[in-house]
Formats: structure tokens, sequence, C-alpha cells
């Protein structure tokens, strides 16, 4: 479980959800600032006996915002422990929210209920605020409704594009490992799909450019630059990682596991045996450098059989041929 040590630099727990810690950046204040600021004359417009207090409904527009990263985050979340995987936290920063699932989906179906299950809360639930935001009259609550459908209407859809790191590129390596029969080659295959999805969104800004009398706004480039470099880089990133991990797949590390000399401490990270360097390095890959970890190994049925050192793994000479942080 994590810890206080584990918390990033300025930010805090803020209790569970879905039975996951949730911590929280101190960024999201700046952003929660930023929208207030900017959604207050909206406010006013809706309401304009609120005068000065439209800044604090434009501060609960902007936690409403927050409150739909949230909401995506837990879904993964929930979904993941349903398939009976460790979460170890949900993470909302000034970016959006992450969360850190222990281990890997072990098939296809796995991997696309777990991508699939954010997105499709944030649509419904943007759906739904559409729906009240039209048979409701103007007032504070439109506004937040109104932040809601956008929020939740944008995470949903902009998630759902074909690349890594979001969770539409999960949903294509999930299809193309079915249809491939391997893990490694459905990565592969969503790092070149987030390749060409990282130029489309450049030649559609270019293709509206050309076409259009009014040409995009500086801030329309700057966000599919920003977007699409973001992709490029996760794809690069991926394509390099799934390569590594092939390599490291056929490497197995089952003869330095060592027995079990005690209890298994709860919380402990968990492998499942027989133990290949790719296992070990999917399970330690967020640690921090220098970190000996020490992974319990079980077997088919969960028993645990052994633990097993990363100092051993790595004096054994199984990453020689790659960086340990692919």
């Amino acid at each position: 479980m994590p810890t206080t040590s584990d918390l990033p630099p300025w930010s805090v727990r803020l209790g569970r959800v879905a039975g996951t810690p949730v911590q929280v950046s101190a960024s999201c204040l700046l952003v929660i600032a930023v929208i207030a600021v900017a959604f207050a004359p909206r406010a006013r417009d809706l309401v304009p006996e609120l005068g000065g207090a439209a800044v604090l409904a434009g501060v609960a527009v902007g936690a409403a915002v927050y409150l739909a990263a949230l909401a995506h985050e837990a879904a993964h979340a929930v979904v993941a422990r349903r398939h009976g995987r460790d979460v170890a936290w949900i993470r909302i920063s000034a970016g959006g929210g992450r969360t850190q699932v222990r281990g890997r989906a072990t098939t296809p179906a796995e991997l696309a209920r777990i991508a699939a299950a954010g997105p499709v809360l944030s649509l419904a639930v943007g759906l739904l605020a559409l729906v009240a935001r039209i048979a409701i009259g103007p007032g504070v609550v439109a506004l937040v409704l109104e932040a809601l459908v956008l929020a939740n209407l944008l995470i949903g859809l902009l998630d759902l594009l074909p690349a890594p790191p979001l969770d539409g590129g999960r949903l294509v390596h999930a299809w193309a490992w079915r249809v491939a029969g391997s893990r490694h080659r459905g990565a592969v295959v969503s790092a070149w799909v987030g390749r060409v999805t990282a130029g489309a969104v450049l030649a559609v800004v270019l293709a509206w450019a050309v076409a259009s009398t009014r040409p995009p706004r500086l801030t329309v480039w700057l966000v599919a630059g920003l977007l699409a470099a973001m992709i490029w880089l996760a794809s690069e990133a991926q394509l390099t990682s799934s390569r590594v991990r092939e390599r490291l797949a056929g490497t197995d590390v089952s003869h330095l596991v060592r027995p079990l000399t005690g209890p298994v401490v709860p919380g402990a990270r968990r492998v499942t045996g027989p133990v290949s360097a790719d296992d070990v390095l999917l399970v330690v890959q967020d640690d921090e450098p220098g970190t000996d970890a020490v992974l319990v190994v079980v077997d088919a049925d969960g028993v645990p059989t052994g633990t097993l050192r990363l100092s051993d793994v790595e004096h054994s000479g199984a990453f020689d041929a790659v960086r340990k942080r692919p």
C-alpha cells in the first residue's frame, strides 16, 4: 500500500475511492483558479445577481472538472480490481488523472475491459449532464452542468484516440493482441497506430487552415502540436519497451527464486511463476532507481512459493542487453 513517502512532491492523500488511495497534486489548485476566472463571466451572464461571487461559481466548475477526471480513473480501478488486479493509487494532477494498476492483463479481453471503463463512464456522465442541462433553466446549477458536459465528453472522446498512452491505444493493443495472438505484437501495432494518429492530429489542423476562410487560432495549433508530440513520444516509448520486453520474455530467472522464510507481507507485489526477466521488469519499472525490490512468486493458483530480489536478477546479467527502464 502507498505510504506518505510514495507521494509526489506537493501532493496530499484525500482518502479512498473504490478502495483505492487518491493522491491529489497542489497543481490542481492553479488550474481550478484559471478555470474559475475564465468561467466567472459566464456565471454572471447566467445569474447577474451573483456579482463577485461568480468567481466561487467558477471554482465549483473547476472542481467539477477534476471530479470528472477522478470518476474516470475510479472506473478503471473498479474494473481492474474485479479482475483481481492490485491498484496502488489514483493520482490527480494538473494534467488529469492516472491509475497505477500493478501487473498486467492476462487476456486481451481483460485489457480491453479495463481500458474501456474510463471512457464509457465519462461519456455516460457527459450525456446525462447534457440531458439535465437541457431540462433546467439558467442558473449556477446550469453552469456546473455545462462544465460536466464539457469535461466528461472531452475526457471521454479524447481518451478514445487510438494512441498510447490513451485508453484508445490500449483498446488497439487488445484488438491486435487478440488478432495476432501475441501481447508484444499487439503493443507494436498500437505504437505504430499511435504514430499515425500523431500525424493525423496535425494533418486535420493543417487541412482546416487550408480549407477554411477562418484559419485556426494560435492556441489551436499549440494544443494540436502538444497533443501530437505527446502521442508520438508515448508511441516511441511503447515501441522501444515492447521490443525490449520481447527479448527479455525468453530469459528465465526462476532459478533465482528463494524459498519462503516467513509469512508474506500484506500488500507485497507478486509475480506468477515461472518467472521471466520481462515479468520482473514490468513489476519494478515504476520504482525509484536503486530500489532493491523483493517480489513474492506465486503459482497459478495464487499460492506463494518463494521470493525474488531485483538485485539477484540484475547481478545475474538478465538485464545486461537493455536498460532497466526502456
